[in-house]
């Protein structure tokens, strides 16, 4: 009898979850793939000294990198999205200009862009794939970060101190979120769901939600969340992630130091699931909402404290 592997039944989870097929969840691995031998090239071009380095290019590997990463998130690849995401934190290193993308250092992301083509290439995830190696060296060659910031510090309702009980010298933040939606049901929903955490704001369409952002960063006020619709009036909301990432990076702000930015949609199409990512939203949720999906998503990307340790 034929055993299924814990990430084999893993794939039937995320086809039962997001609705997609086997097909699609193949293509979506050789969208990876195709984003893999791109920057392949590239950084071999670095590694034999042949690249010309500016802002485009170094902009050019760190997209492939993020792209790989929400398409692994999205097909619940740990391991690929943990290594995409140690490559995609020196990619950020050099576009901040505190880390040279050398010889070196390009050779080290050709290491973890060898290993990503081979868990890339396993559909069925049948084998072991061990990228400790790769992952120490993405580390290594990383300069010390500052301490981490204050949205991993956000309010949560259900920690907050009862009425009487001494407060701490400087309270945490609540988390601050704008839904884009033009639906009014599917508004009200998020609304509900990310009132609890903190203040949530609303737009109707994407050109309304790009100006929302820009005024809020501007004033100093940006947002920690976007929840962004894909089909709407006036700009749909991959055209609109764009904008907000080109604002930010204006500001200095790179996307994985930006808001997180959730696509919140009907649309389980895998070209539309890769093209957000390629604009560089971080994950990809289908509606109807599932509060404790969100809760989750929350959590995994810092926006809410993590759940206590029970001991």
């Amino acid at each position: 009898m034929h055993t299924k592997t814990t990430a084999q039944i893993e794939q039937e989870q995320i086809m039962e979850a997001s609705g997609l097929l086997r097909g699609d969840i193949a293509v979506l691995y050789e969208e990876c793939a195709d984003e893999l031998v791109e920057v392949e090239s590239d950084l071999m071009d670095i590694a034999e000294n042949k690249a010309t380095l500016s802002p485009d290019f170094i902009n050019r590997v760190f997209r492939a990198f993020h792209t790989v990463k929400g398409t692994a998130s999205h097909l619940l690849h740990e391991p690929m999205k943990n290594l995409s995401q140690a490559a995609e934190n020196v990619l950020s290193q050099v576009r901040e200009g505190k880390l040279e993308l050398s010889i070196s250092v390009a050779e080290v992301l050709l290491s973890a862009v060898t290993r990503l083509q081979a868990m890339a290439a396993d559909v069925d995830r049948r084998l072991e794939i061990d990228d400790r190696a790769e992952l120490d060296r993405l580390k290594a060659v990383l300069k010390p970060e500052k301490p981490a910031g204050a949205r991993l510090h956000l309010a949560d309702p259900s920690t907050e101190p009862a009425s009487g009980a001494p407060a701490s010298a400087s309270p945490p933040r609540r988390l601050k979120a704008l839904v884009v939606e033009d639906e009014l049901t599917s508004r009200l929903i998020l609304q509900d769901l990310l009132s609890r955490y903190g203040d949530c704001h609303v737009a109707v369409n994407g050109s309304e939600a790009v100006e929302a952002f820009r005024s809020a960063l501007l004033a100093g006020k940006g947002y920690d969340l976007i929840c962004m619709d894909i089909r709407m009036p006036l700009m749909d909301g991959t055209d609109a992630v764009r904008h907000i990432r080109s604002i930010e990076e204006e500001q200095g702000i790179y996307s994985s130091d930006g808001a997180k930015v959730f696509m919140t949609t009907s649309i389980q199409d895998v070209g539309t699931v890769t093209t957000s990512f390629k604009a560089l939203c971080d994950t990809y949720l289908f509606k109807p909402i599932d509060g404790v999906e969100l809760e989750g998503h929350l959590r995994a990307f810092g926006l809410i404290p993590p759940l206590a340790t029970k001991r």
